[in-house]
């Protein structure tokens, strides 16, 4: 279903970000004004297919056509384009090195990279982001994520989008794009500052659930769990093994139940998200991607509500820092 756009501008400060999820692509344009972003439009295409999974001639040429109309109906812009393929299995890791110079650190990562990861580095598509610099008696070190995909089916989604003319600037992870736009802002009453040293995010879509944990801003676990029915059974099946996976979570670090939050299409429904608190035992916030976007006027709640569930990972695409 396409949703409702709000307005058309071109602007030399637009950011648009577009989430490629399983059966939906969702777009989103933002104004930056200093450390001020505006939204100025949103919309989405269903895919008739999850993934280009097994890749073919005929779903690229498919996927393009749809992005090619979804641009087109929103006036965006074809390039600098912030990009996230999400709800994909990924191989997280995390390495402390010593401070090194540029050159030296992107071959140390390399080579911690060839050593962690359990495929050849051919066949992947990763990249690593440093996230804290600490000190001790030995010196400092810097504290390091590493992330990787399989590199087919995103050549893929790459193909179609070089067949639309659509230039990414930066292809982002899910979880940092997550981070962005439901806590590193604030969340449903503390504010970034406030935010508790272990947090669970989930991204709960129509066909399956991310689960994101977060030690303050690292990521230190991510996980893709599919529906295997949308019914109450389907849903005790996938909230059962986040239970699973959060009490591992817990005791392998000693620590109480963390903050949990929830944000995706599905967090729209409350029974959905009642049923959560119950299966979990734990009370559950809902994410608002919103709180640090001027809203034009005019935009009914209901709409809102649309745009605070379904497109926090497009709308933490155009919140990132560097912009390249």
């Amino acid at each position: 279903m396409q949703l409702p756009f709000i307005m058309l501008r071109q602007s030399p400060k637009l950011r648009v970000g577009l989430e490629i999820a399983p059966g939906k692509a969702r777009l989103v344009l933002v104004e930056q004004n200093k450390n001020r972003f505006r939204l100025i439009g949103y919309g989405a295409r269903d895919l008739p297919f999850p993934f280009l999974e097994p890749a073919s001639a005929s779903t690229t040429a498919e996927l393009s056509e749809i992005l090619n109309d979804l641009f087109k109906s929103l006036g965006a812009p074809y390039q600098r384009i912030g990009l996230a393929v999400t709800h994909r299995p990924l191989f997280l890791r995390q390495v402390v090195l010593p401070r090194l110079p540029r050159n030296e650190m992107n071959r140390a990562v390399r080579f911690q990279a060839e050593v962690l990861f359990p495929r050849p580095l051919s066949g992947l598509v990763w990249d690593y982001s440093i996230v804290r610099e600490k000190s001790n008696r030995t010196g400092k070190k810097i504290e390091i994520v590493l992330v990787a995909s399989s590199r087919e089916p995103l050549q893929q989604i790459l193909q179609s989008l070089e067949e639309a003319q659509i230039k990414p600037a930066f292809i982002d992870i899910e979880s940092f794009a997550l981070y962005r736009a439901c806590l590193n802002q604030g969340n449903q009453g503390f504010n970034s500052e406030q935010v508790p040293a272990n947090t669970v995010l989930l991204n709960i879509e129509q066909t399956s659930l991310s689960l994101h944990i977060y030690n303050g801003s690292l990521l230190r676990r991510y996980r893709v769990i599919p529906f295997k029915d949308h019914g109450r059974a389907g849903l005790e099946q996938v909230f059962g093994e986040v239970d699973r996976s959060l009490s591992f979570w817990r005791l392998e670090n000693h620590i109480a139940t963390p903050a949990l939050i929830v944000t995706g299409e599905m967090s729209r429904t409350p029974e959905v998200v009642a049923f959560l608190e119950e299966q979990l035992e734990t009370k559950i916030l809902v994410a608002d991607p919103l709180q640090k976007i001027v809203i034009p006027n005019g935009i009914g709640e209901e709409v809102l509500q649309v745009i605070r569930a379904c497109y926090s990972v497009p709308l933490g695409l155009t919140l990132r820092r560097r912009w390249q």
